[in-house]
């Protein structure tokens, strides 16, 4: 099967500024059935795969000077499964699910040390239940979940406490813990 190359004459990808193609139309001006990648002037920044017109399985994009931003999947064009995005220094700046589109289960954002910023859960693509956030030198910020939610300084003093309130939903959950 061909590969599907989307570059115009300056050698750039005819992008319509959405990446995940949630519901908004995709790339437009190129034909999409089977290996795709894009290309920035010699140097292909993303990689995956159409079919029938849609994204289909992992798909992975680079800056310009190859590095990592992100690792994500697609099931029909929709964002399904695990998700993974890089700071510019390569250490992860965001790991979770998706399922249909929406965030959903645990996921984990990360300073640029690699030390966690806020991990919690998504409920049908919404923040859900308990989460916390750290300071860059891992002393809690805020210990969020229904009800109380206390504020810290960086050297761990209570600051204040607040009320948090999380929303009731039918939406099944998808929970798949990771370990920090």
């Amino acid at each position: 099967m061909p590969m599907v190359e989307c570059i115009n004459a300056n050698g750039y990808l005819p992008d319509d500024g959405h990446d995940s193609n949630c519901g908004r139309p995709p790339w437009s001006s190129c034909r999409k059935q089977g290996p795709a990648r894009r290309v920035f002037v010699d140097r292909t920044i993303e990689t995956g795969s159409y079919i029938d017109g849609k994204k289909q399985g992992h798909w992975s994009r680079k800056t310009e000077q190859g590095l990592d931003v992100r690792d994500e999947n697609y099931v029909d064009g929709i964002l399904e499964g695990r998700f993974l995005a890089f700071h510019p220094n390569q250490a992860p700046s965001i790991t979770g699910q998706y399922s249909k589109c929406e965030k959903a289960g645990f996921w984990i954002i990360y300073h640029p040390n690699a030390q966690p910023k806020s991990r919690g859960e998504y409920l049908c693509g919404k923040e859900h239940g308990q989460w916390t956030i750290w300071h860059s030198n891992s002393q809690i910020h805020h210990d969020v979940k229904v009800g109380e939610w206390n504020t810290f300084s960086e050297d761990g003093t209570l600051l204040k406490v607040d009320t948090f309130q999380s929303f009731e939903s039918k939406c099944p959950a998808v929970i798949d813990v990771p370990a920090l």
